[in-house]
């Protein structure tokens, strides 16, 4: 089936952060698939296949970074109010 696989000649989108999470990580899927099958078929991966999968890796970082500073912001909110609250100055002591 080769919709379970990405070869370097099927198109790739051009904007990734344009993509859902859930179609980034199928992508994600497919080109990691096709990087084993060029590894076991040819000994080593299309150039093409790694510069996809790096593009992917990098949007993926990109999120899982975003996210956790949503996260974190969430917490700060949590701990200390709402947003433009600022934590106590015993948070900061010893941090100079």
């Amino acid at each position: 089936m080769r919709h379970r696989h990405l070869p370097p000649a099927d198109a790739f989108p051009l904007e990734l952060a344009l993509l859902a999470d859930s179609e980034l990580l199928a992508l994600y899927g497919r080109a990691m698939r096709q990087l084993e099958r060029e590894s076991i078929q040819f000994g080593a991966a299309d150039p093409e296949t790694e510069f996809r999968l790096e593009e992917l890796r990098v949007e993926l970082d990109r999120r899982d970074s975003r996210d956790a500073l949503k996260a974190s912001k969430r917490r700060i909110r949590g701990l200390y109010g709402q947003a433009g609250s600022e934590p106590p100055d015993s948070l900061y002591a010893g941090d100079y």
